[in-house]
């Protein structure tokens, strides 16, 4: 609830503010409460999001256009799957699963509490930009108004996850080679998922262990 010298505005307004001065009363936002992922206690903001994605593209210097976060269940705990989306030749699923966790534990005291207790694993998948568009598309929300949610739960992430699986079986459809390599401990497994306009084959890298 917010309250102004012309009274007070009595319904939530669905952001997440943070105070930049308490004594002044400042305040600015943040993100949204739907943009907010806390499964067992971890309050993880969209700005803490931003800040791991920022902090993965100056240090791997890659271009990250869209992400999503959502979170599951997960061996009677729970874990968080990160979709990255990017074009860069080569991204290691890997090292940005490392930087992402490495820098939401220093932004974030609760998460990294959480990473010791009931947030047991962190899963990271890369995909094209284009299959994040292409979604947005199917839904008939293309164009610069439109962003893709940030977090995913419920009904929209059952819908986003049958799309992306939907992806992978008209590829294989079109018998299009699949390419995998893995290294020791978490790996990254890539998969061409299908060719873009230019004719040059597009991969899809997922995290296993």
């Amino acid at each position: 609830m917010l309250s102004t010298c012309a009274g007070a505005w009595r319904y939530i307004i669905g952001d997440v503010v943070k105070f930049t001065s308490v004594k002044e009363h400042e305040i600015v936002i943040v993100g949204r409460t739907k943009q907010f992922l806390s499964l067992c206690g971890e309050h993880m903001s969209v700005d803490n999001m931003n800040k791991a994605i920022d902090t993965v593209q100056k240090k791997l210097g890659i271009n990250i256009r869209e992400f999503t976060v959502a979170g599951f269940s997960y061996e009677n705990l729970f874990a968080h799957r990160w979709y990255i989306g990017t074009d860069a030749v080569g991204a290691d699923a890997a090292k940005i699963r490392e930087i992402i966790d490495q820098t939401l534990s220093e932004v974030n005291d609760d998460y990294a509490v959480e990473r010791t207790a009931a947030l047991k694993e962190i899963f990271v998948e890369i995909m094209p930009n284009d299959v994040f568009i292409d979604y947005l598309r199917n839904k008939g929300k293309e164009g610069a108004m439109n962003k893709f949610p940030r977090v995913l739960k419920g009904d929209k992430l059952k819908d986003w996850e049958k799309f992306v699986e939907g992806a992978r079986i008209k590829s294989k459809k079109r018998r299009i080679p699949h390419d995998y390599s893995h290294c020791s401990g978490i790996g990254v497994r890539t998969r061409v998922i299908g060719i873009c306009g230019a004719g040059h084959l597009r991969h899809h890298q997922i995290q296993y262990q």
